[in-house]
């Protein structure tokens, strides 16, 4: 009998220990399948200079303007011409026996350094282009940015739902025994089940709005979305690099750096329209044939446009006219960059301050709401004011994460202008 029972236990042993093996496999399996995917910033940039539709149409332009520059310096060819006279004709030119043959080896020589200039007009134009991708790419990357940022900002709400919904349902238990008990009122109860349904809608809409701005994000890289959060955290107010690390050199600003290779591209083809405005000479030597005598002789030609005008004035007026507009535009667009250079830095410096200001502010307001709530239990407050006090302490708390997030906007805005990686210098990670 004693041998029966231990072989049951045995065999119930064998059956379990597979059984909790199992167990775990599954749930280490699921751990795995829920375990939420993490996008930093750096690894959005990346993905976005790796497959960003705008940026891989650029190399295909740029081999287009180097196909230009082969065509620039390219020199006129020289030509062959064969002349038949006096031949087919009557009388005494009937047949080939008065003819005249003559077999010429011609050439345009180009004066004025035409090909010099349409070399320099094709260089200027491979640099506007590089200068134009260098733009686009700052561009490309801040808008990335900013729509990382969009996401992390509603992450970072829906976090704060998430700590304003556990407080308020903490709140709701504890009015719940209180209403049992006959202490409060069955109003108390509904108000605080108002504020939690309330919360849940708004936590939904955010949600709701995150899954769309990771869609936008993920659109930066032409891929579905496959993250669940990004990194960041909006609850800390950033660092800001200082004064001297945001202080920009005009020349070194992409835009302002893209309107001087315009005016470079624009002084190039006025000098190339008015090396066009010399005209060419056309040189030929060659052999003549006469027939009715059997004798040869050389052949030498030149000859050039004769005229007191140019006859490119047209184009150089034109090209003369482009170059003075992109001078007046570089001129205004400085003055433009200054301004707004200066308009971003004083919104940045304003934005955290305020920041400054609010970060004060949260452990006042969360120290309010445990008085609020001690003293309610006391009787010394009432509902709406326990309520309002966590109100008060969620709104601050919202204040902050989009005044923090601003801060961010600002600071890709001024990389965008700059050009300047000042997310680094702020310390992004907020190490």
């Amino acid at each position: 009998m004693k041998q029966h029972q231990i072989n049951l236990k045995r065999a119930r042993k064998n059956q379990i220990l597979p059984g909790l093996v199992m167990g775990l496999f599954i749930f280490c399996y699921q751990g795995v399948l829920q375990a939420k995917e993490v996008l930093s910033l750096p690894k959005a940039f990346e993905q976005t200079l790796n497959f960003n539709a705008d940026l891989q149409l650029f190399p295909y332009q740029v081999r287009s303007a180097e196909a230009s520059k082969v065509q620039a310096n390219l020199k006129p060819q020289a030509k062959v011409t064969l002349e038949l006279e006096n031949a087919f004709g009557n009388g005494d030119n009937t047949g080939l026996s008065q003819s005249e043959t003559t077999l010429t080896l011609g050439q345009i020589i180009e004066l004025g350094a035409k090909r010099k200039n349409r070399l320099r007009t094709a260089d200027a134009k491979v640099d506007q282009l590089q200068k134009q991708y260098d733009l686009k790419r700052v561009d490309v990357l801040a808008e990335t940015g900013r729509r990382y940022h969009d996401v992390l900002r509603l992450q970072s709400i829906g976090d704060s739902y998430n700590r304003y919904i556990q407080r308020a349902q903490k709140a709701l238990k504890t009015i719940k025994n209180l209403a049992r008990s006959g202490s409060v009122g069955q109003a108390h109860v509904s108000k605080i089940n108002l504020e939690v349904a309330r919360a849940k809608a708004a936590q939904k809409q955010i949600s709701t709005q995150s899954s769309q701005a990771k869609r936008k994000l993920a659109m930066m890289w032409q891929d579905p979305v496959n993250f669940e959060i990004v990194e960041g955290d909006l609850t800390k107010i950033p660092t800001l690099p200082s004064q001297q690390q945001i202080a920009v050199k005009l020349e070194t600003i992409p835009l302002i750096r893209l309107q001087q290779s315009q005016v470079e591209l624009a002084q190039q083809r006025l000098q190339l329209a008015k090396a066009n405005g010399t005209n060419d000479i056309d040189v030929g030597l060659g052999v003549r044939h006469l027939a009715e005598t059997d004798d040869q002789a050389l052949v030498f030609q030149f000859s050039m446009p004769i005229g007191q005008q140019n006859p490119n004035r047209g184009n150089i007026l034109s090209a003369q006219t482009e170059y003075e507009q992109s001078q007046l535009q570089q001129s205004l667009m400085q003055k433009t960059m200054r301004l707004n250079l200066t308009e971003r830095q004083q919104r940045l410096f304003s934005d955290h301050a305020h920041a400054a200001t609010l970060q004060q502010l949260l452990p006042q307001a969360e120290q309010l709401l445990k008085q609020t709530a001690k003293g309610y239990l006391h009787g010394q407050y009432s509902i709406m004011e326990w309520v309002d006090a966590q109100k008060t302490q969620f709104e601050l708390e919202q204040e902050s994460i989009n005044t923090h997030s601003q801060i961010y906007l600002s600071l890709l805005e001024l990389e965008r202008l700059s050009g300047q990686s000042l997310l680094t210098l702020a310390g992004e990670s907020n190490e």
